[in-house]
């Protein structure tokens, strides 16, 4: 039986009529009329509020959205098409269906935390959920709840669910895709890396030995030259990932920039001089003292200088400027060669974005090096700007970084090369599966007057290493039998591998390699190809100190 609404035409009419009967023949006859009118009225009124509640319906329905009302006991008390359609079922089947049966086991915990919260609450909370669908299907959603509190009706709450499973899916493949790419360059690092080792201490043995014919000190300086830049391009490769990352992070001092910059200039004289470009450098009579990374501020230099000297034609000039202004040391990169067009010059430091035209030809490189300069200098507090008046008018980089606010009573300097000191034998062992990269460093080791055996796994590295008990072990990562992470440790707890260096000389160079070296026992890890003259002073500076 149909419910009568409390002031129902039928129930205003029994009474206004009850009233009638009793008053006058006039004021009856006016009053009926009245009545009617009322009535009419309010059929209106009740019309358009089907009217509105049926719309209201359909709007429900046809939302694009699913919406549920659950009991406070996680029962369906009402859904819409939609809702049942996510779910895969029919609303005869849906009502009164504990809704946490939809929810995978993996995630029931995570679904009654949920719920429990929003029933204690006048609060709307969300939540991510797999669900299983009564057809198996798993779908991922997003649940917006909010409880619904109705006079002294116990609580009910209304959720909200949105289909985020095609957005899983792509944040799940660009994961994979970026996983995947930290492992390709991971492991093309390690690739590159080795054939240049080799090349390195060969090249550096024809230094030593070689003839002072000028042609053949000519062809050194070349392939010099390219190893650098090949060095350098996969230094710059593997930097730009891990900004991307953002887990590159500054080894800050308080350093020269005059210092600095210096050693920047000196170590692209070479790309200078066979560019057939002049280079003049003007900067402050004074230190310039800057709280910085010298290794990563020596890039974005060298990085400037590099790309000047591509970019101008045989003859030019590059000049190089650094002042003081204000808080800041500014210094400016300055060259005539082939310049930039303007409509090119607000995304030159795009990541990959090499700028080519019929006037600008490419010129090779990955694109990466402006890029990666503006990555460093941000990360320093600093910012760089280029300025170009356009194609064959030159071009200019200027980079403005803090400067301390006083001068430090004790500013650490960036190590000076220097030759080993003579005398200083020490016996060395070289670890390493590749037979190039053993000879060539035999030979320049021998040529400095260690002591050197050689191995060429891991298990063949250990016994040997028992048996020579070398003061210095240089061990590759990647080795067979054994890597040289587990070859580290088992030195290590020998008491003649306590105390001995053992330094990690590989073509890994990612953050995790050089923890799990730590984890193991190394003193260093080196990345190849290593430094001659580094390594060189190092072996040095360590017998003095043992001595």
């Amino acid at each position: 039986m149909k419910e009568e609404p409390l002031l129902s035409p039928r129930s205003l009419q029994t009474k206004e009529t009850t009233r009638l009967e009793h008053a006058a023949p006039e004021t009856a006859c006016s009053s009926a009329s009245s009545v009617q009118e009322l009535l009419y009225e309010l059929r209106a009124y009740q019309l358009e509020l089907e009217e509105s509640r049926d719309r209201f319906a359909d709007f429900y329905d046809l939302s694009p959205v699913a919406c549920l009302t659950l009991t406070d006991s996680g029962l369906i008390s009402d859904t819409n098409l939609t809702g049942t359609s996510l779910l895969r079922t029919d609303r005869s089947e849906i009502l009164q269906h504990p809704f946490a049966d939809f929810v995978i086991p993996e995630h029931a915990d995570r679904w009654h935390f949920h719920f429990a919260s929003v029933l204690g609450q006048d609060l709307k909370m969300d939540c991510e959920l797999t669900l299983q669908c009564s057809d198996s299907t798993l779908v991922e959603v997003r649940l917006n709840s909010l409880r619904l509190v109705k006079n002294d009706r116990p609580a009910m709450v209304r959720v909200v669910l949105t289909d985020i499973t095609e957005r899983k899916q792509i944040q799940d493949a660009l994961q994979t895709a970026s996983r995947r790419k930290d492992e390709f360059l991971a492991i093309l690092s390690h690739e590159l890396r080795n054939p240049l080792a080799p090349m390195r201490n060969a090249l550096e043995i024809l230094k030593l030995k070689g003839s002072s014919d000028p042609v053949l000190k000519s062809a050194r300086d070349m392939i010099d030259n390219r190893l650098q830049y090949m060095t350098r391009l996969v230094d710059d490769l593997l930097d730009a990932n891990r900004i991307s990352q953002g887990i590159l992070e500054l080894k800050k001092e308080r350093l020269d920039l005059t210092s600095i910059l210096g050693q920047s200039i000196e170590a692209s004289q070479a790309d200078a001089e066979q560019a057939g470009l002049s280079l003049t450098v003007a900067m402050p009579p004074h230190p310039v003292w800057l709280d910085a990374d010298p290794l990563r501020l020596e890039q974005v230099f060298l990085n400037l200088l590099v790309n000047a000297c591509k970019f101008t034609d045989k003859g030019g000039h590059i000049r190089v400027t650094a002042e003081v202004d204000g808080q800041n040391a500014t210094i400016r990169f300055a060259d005539n060669g082939i310049g930039i067009a303007p409509e090119h010059q607000s995304s030159l430091f795009e990541m990959f974005r090499q700028v080519t035209s019929s006037e600008t030809p490419s010129l090779g490189g990955l694109g990466i090096g402006l890029s990666l300069a503006k990555s460093l200098v941000e990360l320093h507090g600093g910012r760089i700007e280029v300025n170009s008046e356009g194609i064959g008018k030159g071009s200019e980089f200027i980079v403005r970084l803090p400067i301390l606010d006083r001068l430090p009573d004790e500013a650490a300097t960036p190590e000076q090369r220097g030759d080993m000191p003579d005398g200083m034998s020490r016996r060395i062992l070289v670890v390493d599966d590749q037979e190039d990269i053993t000879a060539s460093l035999v030979m320049l080791l021998e040529i400095y007057g260690h002591q050197v055996e050689t191995a060429h796994d891991g298990l063949e590295a250990v016994e040997t290493a028992r048996r020579y008990r070398p003061d210095v072990v240089l061990l590759d990562i990647g080795l067979p039998r054994l890597d040289g992470y587990e070859v580290c440790r088992l030195m290590r707890e020998q008491p003649w591998g306590r105390d001995m260096q053992i330094i990690a000389m590989t073509g890994w160079a990612q953050e995790g390699d050089r923890q799990k070296s730590d984890e193991a026992g190394f003193d260093l890890h080196l990345v190849k190809p290593v430094d001659p003259a580094a390594l060189m002073n190092m072996l040095g500076r360590r017998s003095i100190e043992q001595d």
